[in-house]
């Protein structure tokens, strides 16, 4: 349990004399993912982005201020990824420590047989090197012969005057057009709660309602999460693919470049 945050969403919801279906018809809000906000079950709902904004949602539905229950989420949420990141790092300095006694192990092997090698090389090559013949001395014939031998003047070749290159003309490279994606989200009924993200992080987040558009671009990726897909008709660069999907479905998707 997380600071208790689960049984305080399920007593003011109670006091309202409200149920989980009830709830969900005003606020499109499945009943499971409402249910698993009241029992803290976090890993039933499709990412961290959705946990923080049905909490903010569905406190501020029930009356309750939402950044202290927000602030209480992320703080044990905190501490619980601190103490695992504490526990990853013992075991990674461990293999880290394994693995350099083997890396040690194999080094001296290897140096052990490159010594060896080395050896046998200069071995080798000592009792083979090759001995330098003086021609002079074993054939004298030869080398009077070679040294009477008038030697050949070359004919002298005038240096060319080197040719002019024609001047040649420099065009700029051409121009090449980014490719970007644009998007425009319309509400056609009801209210969905929306996320737009991209490169620069999360431009957009909230419930939109009926009749609101919102538009975007960008030349790397947007990231679009939807809460209601029934909800949500989509156009990408001006081509109108519809609404997203069925009442109710949470859907994720990322658009690139085309």
């Amino acid at each position: 349990m997380l600071g208790g945050i689960g049984e305080e969403l399920r007593q003011a919801r109670e006091r309202m004399n409200l149920t989980l279906q009830k709830v969900e018809e005003e606020t499109n809000m499945r009943w499971r993912y409402l249910e698993a906000l009241e029992k803290e079950e976090w890993d039933k709902i499709p990412g961290e982005a959705y946990v923080k904004g049905f909490l903010r949602n569905y406190a501020t539905y029930l009356g309750l201020d939402p950044d202290e229950i927000l602030l209480r989420y992320k703080t044990q949420r905190f501490q619980n990824v601190k103490i695992g990141e504490e526990e990853v790092i013992k075991v990674h300095r461990a293999n880290i420590k394994a693995e350099r006694k083997k890396e040690k192990k194999i080094f001296s092997k290897l140096f052990v047989v490159a010594v060896g090698v080395l050896a046998v090389i200069l071995v080798f090559y000592i009792f083979n090197k090759p001995q330098n013949i003086n021609i002079s001395q074993k054939h004298p014939q030869i080398a009077e012969k070679k040294s009477e031998s008038p030697k050949q003047q070359l004919p002298v070749q005038q240096p060319q005057q080197p040719q002019e290159k024609p001047s040649e003309t420099t065009q700029p490279p051409p121009t090449v057009e980014k490719k970007k994606i644009a998007i425009t989200v319309e509400i056609v009924q009801e209210t969905s709660w929306l996320q737009i993200e991209t490169e620069k992080g999360i431009v957009w987040q909230g419930i939109a309602g009926k009749g609101q558009k919102l538009s975007f671009e960008s030349d790397k990726m947007i990231k679009l999460w939807v809460g209601n897909a029934a909800a949500v008709k989509l156009k990408v660069n001006g081509q109108d693919l519809g609404t997203m999907g069925k009442k109710g479905e949470v859907i994720k998707k990322t658009l690139y470049p085309q």
